[in-house]
Parts: C-alpha cells; structure tokens; sequence
C-alpha cells in the first residue's frame, strides 16, 4: 500500500514502533504507538488527510486474547484522530468477519465471526461506522477474501502450505 501511495506521488507518513525496523525510503516514519494512543495523535502525526489503518497484532494467531483486549486500543486511537480533525478513516479488514459461510459473499453478507479475530475486527468496524458519522467522517472498510480457484496456480495461503507439504515442512 506504501509503495502504491508512494508511486502515486502521494506524501505517505507511516506510524512505526522503531523507525529502524521498517525501510521505506521515500515515507516518513512516525514513530508512535497507536494501541497508546493520545489526544494530540492527529497533530503528531502530521494532520494527514486519509488514516489507512492496517495495524493489528498476532492477526494469524486467530483465538489470541490480544484481539479483544486490544480493540477499545483502536478505537481510542480512531477516536483521537477523528475528534484532532481527521476527515477519512479506512481500515483493512478480514473475510474472517463474515465467519463460516456457504455461497456468494457480497458487501451485504451478515457477519457472524466465530473467533476472537473475527469478534474484534466486527466490532471494530461497527464502532469506526459509527464514530465517522458522529464526526462527519468518510468511512472505508476494506475487506480482504482469500483467493479461490486452483491452489496450484495462484499466490493464496493455500498454495504455501500445499507447497510447504510439497517440500516435507512442518
């Protein structure tokens, strides 16, 4: 997303725990921790017109607790930046929100997540909804889908654990 933005000609400001531990040349790192976010998070970070919020941790460790423990995190964060001034909020979420489902899955899909990932970023999702109109916001969740089709001839995770049991990796 960085590089896109980047090639664009878009100024991109990245949030970073250490500055050292990412390379993005032509992106100006910020170093802050968003899950501590405070009041003044839109100022630090520059007064950006558009928040891309990416950020989550132990995303593929699915029951990890830190998901329910860290959404109100995010929402503070939301919050700070939305009430400092910001004007578009889109965060990334998952096909994990939807849950276990049957058939064609659309924008209009009910969720119904059945773990403690899918629980949080559900969540999340509604309150970002709700606190955008509350600030007279743009909204944006962007839900991401694993691919589908022939495993063998595509780039989704399944295709890296048939190619990990390929090569006889645990």
């Amino acid at each position: 997303v960085v590089k896109h933005l980047l090639a664009q000609g878009h100024m991109v400001s990245v949030a970073v725990r250490n500055p050292s531990s990412r390379s993005l040349p032509d992106a100006i790192p910020i170093e802050i921790d968003i899950l501590n976010s405070d009041e003044d998070v839109y100022e630090r970070t520059g007064n950006p017109d558009l928040v891309i919020h990416m950020a989550w941790e132990n995303g593929f460790v699915h029951s990890s607790p830190s998901h329910l423990q860290n959404v109100d995190k995010h929402i503070r964060f939301y919050r700070n930046m939305l009430a400092g001034g910001l004007k578009r909020l889109s965060s990334i979420g998952t096909m994990h929100e939807i849950g276990h489902y049957v058939g064609a899955v659309t924008e209009a899909t009910p969720t119904n997540p059945v773990h403690a990932y899918g629980v949080a970023k559900n969540y999340l999702q509604r309150v970002q909804a709700l606190l955008c109109r509350e600030y007279g916001a743009i909204n944006q969740w962007l839900r991401c889908y694993y691919i589908i089709g022939d495993d063998r001839r595509n780039s989704s995770i399944f295709r890296k654990i048939l190619d990990a049991s390929d090569r006889g990796d645990s």
